[in-house]
């Protein structure tokens, strides 16, 4: 489940009728099963709900694991009684990142995932054409996910020849991300991506951002300049060559330095801005006065020689 988002539940058992009411209880997701302690009157809980038509929606404010709490209503002295063993994880994505060679992950922004299978974003997960990639998700409460709950990444290909569809493949994660691992890609375009959360016969599909392939090869950077800024200045770094316009939903990065004196500080990433096949600019933020290091800016590409 996702936190802030509604969703519809459907109980199957015996002597359940409408009016039956039921609510989540949030538990201690530290604490295996069989010896959780589960209080139906705790605070931390959904809003109560009535069965209607075997159903009930919920949406869930917070992070965290729930264990089921059930009323019947053709027996209104009994309370409610807890379900151990039938629980929830409830998720919260916060955005999208791709990855460099060197492990350096960078953040595409804070991306509100894209609830309606056909919804668009400008901005594009990059990959280039013989490259194998990283789509990092990042966001709370993985951890929380246990091995009988599948997430599946799911890349859809636009195109009518069935030879180039890309087969799903699952997902793995971290405390801060979820990672689908981008196979290469069988022609240059657009691909649809979406994660699939749950057992196949209904998963919840969460649509994200196109992923964006192009062809690093044919991108030659021949000339940059400025060499230099002052600080506390913006930072203009002016890209000359061929096939820049390869460039355009890719993103530069200032630092870390590649020659002495070494440093590990890195900026914020920003989007190229591409004017033509030969010109290309990034625009950076001030660098802070305190930050007396020498930085360099590149541009965040993949090339298989």
């Amino acid at each position: 489940m996702l936190v802030g988002l509604y969703e519809v539940f459907t109980f199957e058992g015996s002597n359940m009728e409408d009016g039956d009411q039921v609510h989540w209880v949030r538990v201690n997701s530290r604490v295996p099963d069989q010896y959780l302690e589960v209080d139906c009157n705790s605070a931390e809980r959904t809003n109560t709900r009535q069965v209607v038509s075997s159903q009930a929606t919920f949406t869930f404010e917070h992070l965290g694991k729930y264990v089921l709490c059930y009323n019947w209503g053709y027996n209104d002295k009994e309370s409610f009684l807890p379900f151990k063993h039938i629980k929830v994880a409830a998720l919260q994505f916060s955005g999208i990142a791709t990855g460099e060679e060197n492990g350096n992950i960078i953040q595409l922004g804070g991306v509100r995932p894209l609830y309606t299978p056909y919804s668009r974003n400008v901005q594009y997960i990059p990959t280039s054409l013989g490259c194998v990639a990283n789509a990092y998700v990042s966001g709370q409460g993985f951890e929380l996910l246990g091995s009988d709950t599948p997430i599946m990444c799911n890349y859809d290909s636009r195109s009518s020849d069935p030879a180039n569809s890309v087969p799903s493949s699952l997902a793995t994660f971290t405390d801060e991300h979820l990672v689908c691992a981008i196979p290469e890609l069988p022609f240059l375009g657009d691909f649809g991506f979406h994660v699939s959360l749950g057992l196949a016969g209904s998963p919840r599909n969460i649509t994200f951002n196109d992923i964006h392939t192009y062809d690093a090869r044919t991108i030659k950077i021949t000339s940059t300049s400025q060499a230099g800024s002052g600080y506390n200045l913006p930072v203009r770094v002016e890209l000359r060559g061929t096939g820049l316009v390869a460039l355009d939903d890719e993103k530069c990065v200032l630092g870390p330095s590649v020659s002495p004196p070494w440093t590990t500080k890195k900026y914020d990433s920003v989007f190229a801005k591409v004017y033509n096949s030969s010109y290309a600019v990034c625009d950076f933020d001030p660098i802070p006065d305190g930050d007396r290091d020498q930085v360099h800016a590149h541009a965040h590409a993949c090339v298989r020689a």
